[in-house]
């Protein structure tokens, strides 16, 4: 699923997910922005239209249903958007070797997402 930020026309920036919702697939997402179009609200804009189009193509989405990032470079900006540190990791060494988003560094639910887009400014 990809959404694209236009600007006169233009792609600025996208906001995608990859993966199968309810599989145990890992959904990983990936969100940019053109450096001139950052710092003005746009990922917020990406992101409530990203929960949108999951809630119309998929009614039945899980609150739980986990996203996942693979490695954040951002300086804070996962963070920012409510991610955590993924207990299942780059350092997990267990020995479930299947789990959903397991090597992904950070993860938050759909409910979590919904949530703090309606908080964040």
């Amino acid at each position: 699923m990809n959404i694209f930020l236009c600007i006169d026309g233009e792609k600025k920036g996208e906001c995608s997910i990859t993966g199968q919702f309810d599989t145990g697939e890992t959904c990983a997402v990936t969100i940019s922005i053109d450096e001139a179009h950052q710092g003005l609200g746009y990922s917020r804009l990406l992101w409530a239209e990203m929960v949108k189009q999951i809630e119309a193509t998929y009614p039945a989405i899980r609150p739980d249903q986990m996203f996942f990032i693979d490695a954040d470079a951002s300086a804070g900006y996962w963070d920012h958007i409510g991610f955590k540190p993924n207990r299942y990791g780059y350092d997990y060494r267990g020995n479930r070797k299947n789990l959903e988003g397991r090597g992904y560094e950070k993860v938050i639910t759909f409910k979590e997402i919904k949530q703090g887009n309606k908080t964040r400014k």
